[in-house]
């Protein structure tokens, strides 16, 4: 996956759970304080993942993500 498709799943990410690009709520929640914002700590986040699991399907992501704000005790 290059850079360019994981800032677009990124920005997708960002609208599906209902985030701003520029907000910091992600970072907190997906332990990356060293993002600038939520579209920088998703775009890590999709590094890490991509590196481990090699996801590659929209709905696969958004199953992680889910999961992953489930259990930091975030409803959807």
């Amino acid at each position: 996956m290059n850079n360019n498709t994981r800032l677009n799943l990124a920005n997708y990410l960002c609208k599906r759970f209902y985030c701003q690009p520029t907000g910091r709520e992600l970072s907190c929640i997906l332990d990356l304080p060293s993002s600038s914002n939520n579209l920088s700590a998703l775009v890590e986040w999709i590094n890490k993942l991509y590196y481990q699991e090699r996801g590659n399907d929209l709905l696969w992501w958004e199953n992680r993500l889910q999961r992953q704000l489930e259990s930091k005790g975030y409803q959807l």
